[in-house]
């Protein structure tokens, strides 16, 4: 009979090697990346409610813009560009403090519009777990391994 350690980590009945192959995306990107692009896009929707319903208090150009920059920022991490996850992530780092110094200000707007904001707090940071899940940041290794390989392709065949 022979002794099995009590305290030794399961193991798994597939060789690490076939655990990748399998785990391999192809063209299709991973469930979380599609759900932080949807995320992303409710949470630019509720925005842009909130600015319908509180009237023009900004300008209807900044608006766009911010609407259309957060959407654009939203279809590259979609389309698979790596540094738009990090974009993303600094300009959320970099606004959340705003959203928690000023919310005294924010809340006077009304309970409805502060409700709106937490929601697309919350959907961003869901956006954001999603983006930097494992599957997600497996997929956008392989893309930004693929396209390396394909320039030093493209370099090769420049150079014969």
């Amino acid at each position: 009979m022979q002794y099995r350690n009590p305290y030794e980590p399961p193991q798994s009945a597939l060789p690490d090697a076939q655990l990748d192959s399998e785990s391999d995306f192809g063209d299709r990107r991973p469930v979380s990346v599609e759900c932080a692009f949807w995320s992303n896009t409710v949470s630019a929707a509720l925005g842009f409610l909130s600015f319908v319903l509180r009237g023009v208090q900004e300008p209807l150009a900044l608006a766009a813009a911010i609407l259309t920059f957060q959407l654009a920022i939203g279809l590259m991490i979609r389309w698979g560009v790596n540094w738009a996850r990090y974009l993303y992530l600094t300009l959320f780092i970099l606004g959340l403090p705003s959203v928690l110094l000023f919310q005294h200000l924010l809340a006077q707007l009304g309970p409805y519009y502060f409700t709106l904001l937490c929601v697309q707090t919350l959907l961003q940071i869901l956006a954001l777990s999603l983006m930097f899940a494992a599957p997600s940041r497996r997929w956008y290794r392989r893309r930004r391994q693929g396209s390396s390989s394909k320039h030093s392709d493209e370099n090769c065949s420049h150079s014969a």
